[in-house]
């Protein structure tokens, strides 16, 4: 398992791993600059976000690396958020995990290792969100609300 970035939880992460003795098993890198980023995302099998539902701004975030995994084609594992859970849904590119604790994550990511067939037509999945879900075509509105505006 590779972690990427910060957070408030990384050092309990570190230190989890640490006690259970599980350090090769388990990297933590730095955050990374977007180019070295895609790298090591478009070689994982999915990709997870896993924010709690702590404030309004977590419970109705979008998170970037929610699109990351998008256009690297990966299946997402997700902590339910609503606004994560409705394009994990509208898209079926993956599993949103029954809650945030280490059990139902883990249980969650055996099952979607194990699904082979599922696995095949969320990466299908993933082709139609990455063509909708992109810069390209929010430019286009973003472009249009200025237009309106001026």
């Amino acid at each position: 398992m590779l972690f990427i970035g910060g957070g408030d939880v990384l050092s309990q992460l570190k230190e989890k791993v640490k006690a259970m003795k599980i350090a090769e098993k388990v990297f933590f890198l730095p955050k990374q600059p977007m180019e070295i980023l895609y790298q090591y995302t478009s070689l994982a099998d999915f990709g997870l976000t896993l924010d709690k539902d702590t404030n309004l701004n977590y419970r109705f975030s979008l998170p970037n690396k929610l699109f990351d995994y998008i256009q690297a084609g990966l299946p997402v594992l997700a902590s339910d958020l609503p606004e994560v859970r409705k394009i994990i849904d509208q898209y079926k590119i993956g599993k949103i995990a029954p809650s945030t604790s280490v059990t139902d994550i883990a249980a969650t990511m055996k099952q979607m290792i194990s699904d082979d067939h599922q696995f095949v037509l969320w990466k299908e999945n993933l082709k139609i969100a990455a063509s909708e879900l992109c810069w390209e075509n929010e430019e286009k509105k973003l472009m249009q609300i200025f237009k309106d505006v001026i």
